[in-house]
């Protein structure tokens, strides 16, 4: 029986880390559009939109082990899927700005 060597974990930790490292600039570039798509006063094309980038980031997060950036994005996902109200729109930013934290610090 033979069996495939796996790499190190230092390999695939780097490997991760280099491919977060060029994923970031899109990611920001995402959370950018989600504000945008927030504060446009959506309709339902852009609410979809903001859907599916909810969507994506939540997944994305998770696969790095960004749980709590994961949690902020299914969050919005779900707050997202109906018109939000006033004070959803308000909380929809603040998940923005947590998700922004969350993955870069203060550097967002």
């Amino acid at each position: 029986m033979s069996t495939t060597p796996t790499p190190p974990e230092s390999e695939i930790h780097d490997a991760l880390v280099d491919l977060w490292v060029r994923r970031e600039p899109r990611i920001r570039a995402e959370l950018v559009e989600l504000r945008e798509l927030v504060l446009a006063a959506p309709e339902q094309a852009q609410l979809e939109r903001a859907k599916t980038i909810a969507h994506d980031l939540a997944g994305l997060c998770g696969v790095f082990g960004h749980t709590s950036a994961s949690e902020s994005a299914r969050e919005f996902e779900l707050l997202v899927s109906q018109t939000p109200t006033a004070i959803e729109i308000h909380h929809l930013l603040l998940l923005i700005n947590a998700m922004e934290r969350q993955l870069f610090g203060g550097s967002a």
